[in-house]
């Protein structure tokens, strides 16, 4: 999930930018500090191995080793292959995000054009946007848990006031899209017994209907249909290699004649957050 730092960057401040920088919650540091814990752990120990257990020809194959796992670790595509996964799992994100659906544009059209103060117009404006509700609300139960979990049954919908008790036993739990073909055949009705005064005002309401069952079909679709597999697979199990083959590859040996010894890799570990940070974007979205 994201959350709203928006407060936080309310001024140009530059102790404004450090604090979102370091923010915990919703932040890349809370995202892969268990994994820049167990990269040092692991790093450090074969660290403390190679200098201080190993024999002298076992330090040479342990140098012979990082070598070669230095070397081949850039043949790892890891840029390329995550740049265009992140994209593509962002992309859908921002989708989604625009195709929530709001039932105010069908309410305000609805309110506009049943003017009548009656009780015939008034259950009709009522039943109509109680209707598109009820879709929107069993969309959401088939796509999010917490909805799901708030309506667990049909019944529960009535007890919410989006079903009539004589409702539950026309529509079922795979049937979605029936309310919406109600609200339909109630715009209709409303038309012929002239609640509704023009063709024209019924055009619109339907076309904001259809616009809306539209951004609820897309939510459904985005659901029912997610990235492949193979894809998702490939690309983690590619992060991750790249930094087991690291642990080895980017030891300090005494082969690599440095005039200091350095024990910890900072610019790596800097890699790990950036690059394991870049591939949590996709897992919170």
């Amino acid at each position: 999930m994201t959350v709203t730092y928006n407060h936080d960057l309310a001024t140009a401040r530059f102790t404004a930018i450090i604090r979102t920088i370091f923010r915990w919650k919703g932040g890349v540091w809370k995202s892969v500090y268990l994994e820049v814990i167990a990269w040092c752990t692991i790093y450090g120990v074969l660290s403390a191995i190679y200098r201080c257990w190993l024999s002298e020809h076992e330090r040479e194959v342990f140098e012979e080793v990082v070598s070669v796992c230095n070397k081949y670790t850039d043949f790892v595509p890891l840029t390329f292959m995550l740049g265009y996964y992140v994209t593509l799992v962002v992309s859908r994100w921002w989708h989604v995000i625009q195709n929530i659906g709001f039932t105010d544009n069908i309410a305000l059209l609805v309110a506009n054009y049943i003017q009548g103060k009656d009780e015939r117009s008034i259950k009709y404006k009522k039943t109509i946007v109680r209707y598109i509700c009820l879709l929107q609300t069993m969309v959401y139960r088939t796509i999010s848990v917490p909805v799901r979990t708030r309506y667990p049954t049909l019944e529960s919908l009535v007890d919410a006031g989006y079903l009539e008790p004589n409702e539950v036993e026309i529509i079922s739990e795979d049937n979605m899209w029936l309310p919406y073909h109600w609200a339909l055949g109630l715009i209709n009705l409303a038309r012929d017994e002239g609640v509704i005064k023009s063709d024209h005002a019924v055009q619109q309401i339907f076309k904001a209907c259809m616009d809306f069952r539209s951004s609820q079909i897309s939510l459904w679709i985005y659901n029912w249909i997610p990235v492949p597999l193979v894809y998702t697979q490939v690309v983690f199990i590619t992060v991750r290699l790249y930094f087991i083959l690291a642990i080895l590859g980017r030891q300090f040996t005494d082969k690599d004649n440095f005039p200091i010894d350095i024990y910890v890799p900072v610019l790596t570990i800097l890699q790990l957050v950036f690059y394991v940070g870049w591939l949590k974007v996709s897992s919170i979205f």
